[in-house]
């Protein structure tokens, strides 16, 4: 509905313009018939001004939304990132396992949801590899969390005072 109400006005100012230029005022061209027109408050002058507008504020806003999601999947990769290398650690992994038990996880994830949009924006069907590697990814996420929450970390003992 979107694309077609904005199609309807860039077809509008279109015509606002064109009727200016080349249609007299008194026959408006068959394509305009039933859109906006000076009388409404449209100009030809309004036109590119509001056009131009609009893609300018479009584009903040995705700007400001891909920003926002990469600043809370940066966020969400730290923590989780922590948590599966704590969970390593505890359970004696080398450091190398350590480091690198997190980043096959989260990667998993990652190729899995890029998996799904890539099938999304072609329009065919989600592979079922890409829905499990997505699913037992999180799984394991979540699973690991209430390993690594503080109360069940073996921390040190407080130095006496």
């Amino acid at each position: 509905m979107i694309s077609s109400r904005r199609s309807d006005q860039h077809r509008a100012l279109t015509c606002a313009a064109f009727r200016n230029v080349l249609w007299p005022a008194d026959s408006p061209a068959e394509q305009c018939r039933g859109l906006p027109n000076e009388s409404e408050g449209l100009t030809a002058r309004d036109g590119p001004r509001r056009e131009v507008a609009a893609i300018r504020s479009d584009r903040l806003i995705r700007a400001a939304t891909a920003g926002a999601v990469l600043l809370v999947a940066a966020i969400a990769a730290m923590v989780s990132y922590q948590h599966l290398y704590h969970l390593a650690v505890t359970h004696g992994e080398t450091r190398l396992d350590a480091d690198l038990l997190p980043l096959s996880i989260d990667g998993t994830v990652v190729t899995g949801s890029l998996l799904m949009l890539r099938s999304a924006r072609q329009g065919i069907a989600t592979p079922w590899l890409a829905r499990i590697m997505l699913t037992a990814a999180v799984a394991m996420t979540i699973a690991a969390n209430p390993v690594t929450r503080p109360s069940a970390r073996r921390l040190p003992p407080p130095a006496p005072p």
